[in-house]
């Protein structure tokens, strides 16, 4: 079993030096995700603190 499990260690690291753009372009995937998520949670937190301006701004006119 052991040897089974070194056999595939080997063929995994040797497919990922012989085919590098197959690994890489799933790390890029990954990364391009991770950005997104990143860029969604910072649209949501702007659109939160506009709302919360706009509120302010709503409150300062009703007191004039």
């Amino acid at each position: 079993m052991k040897k089974f499990f070194a056999a595939l260690s080997i063929a995994i690291i040797l497919t990922a030096l012989t085919f590098p753009k197959i690994f890489g372009n799933i790390i890029y995937a990954q990364d391009s995700s991770n950005k997104l998520d990143m860029l969604e949670i910072v649209i949501s937190n702007l659109i939160a603190r506009i709302e919360s301006l706009e509120k302010q701004l709503k409150n300062l006119r009703s007191k004039k």
